[in-house]
């Protein structure tokens, strides 16, 4: 059920349940934290989904078919997404501040808060140096984009110290760290008052 005395808040993931993966968890963590004091919608790959507990799923297909490689892929999906978002905007005339989990549409992100004049809140669930190390071109062009959104953005939501300390090697102030719950998972995050109050803050 649609609550509009409510404030927006929109969350942009490229992994979103059905799909079982961690992020996918993560992802659904984070929204149903947001949807105790918000109105979500979350935009993500695949279908969409109906309103369930104050979360609205909206879903997009990549138009481009075939990719060399996720770099590609994420892309032309973030492309996508910003359509789906300003056809939102669109219909509602308001989007609220953006979280956007990881870096596959960060940009997107990016773009869009450029576009409509919404603060960017960057949740970073892995960095590409923890994954691979950066050992190849792909990594590298993953990691200037992590670094980009990390530059960018308002600040960073953050669940982990080590994150922490990372975001500090990319050049991010300590003023834009934004720690949700030290004590929390990245399977089931916990969002401290500080984290809900600054992203609510701007909606």
């Amino acid at each position: 059920m649609y609550r509009p005395s409510l404030p927006e808040v929109l969350l942009l993931t490229p992994q979103y349940p059905p799909v079982d993966t961690p992020l996918s968890a993560f992802s659904l963590a984070i929204a149903r934290s947001l949807a105790e004091r918000a109105h979500v919608t979350v935009v993500t790959t695949g279908q969409g989904r109906p309103e369930v507990g104050g979360i609205r799923v909206l879903g997009a297909y990549n138009p481009v078919y075939d990719h060399t490689n996720v770099l590609s892929w994420a892309l032309s999906m973030g492309r996508e997404v910003e359509r789906q978002v300003a056809t939102l905007y669109h219909e509602m005339g308001i989007i609220g501040p953006i979280l956007v989990i990881n870096w596959e549409f960060s940009q997107a992100a990016i773009s869009l808060s450029q576009a409509f004049g919404h603060r960017v809140f960057f949740v970073p669930y892995s960095f590409e140096v923890q994954r691979v190390g950066l050992r190849s071109h792909l990594s590298i062009a993953i990691d200037a984009m992590e670094k980009y959104a990390v530059s960018q953005s308002s600040a960073i939501v953050i669940f982990d110290p080590f994150l922490e300390a990372l975001c500090l090697t990319m050049g991010a102030k300590q003023e834009s760290l934004i720690m949700a719950d030290p004590s929390s998972t990245l399977t089931d995050p916990a969002w401290g008052e500080n984290a809900l109050s600054a992203v609510l803050g701007h909606a």
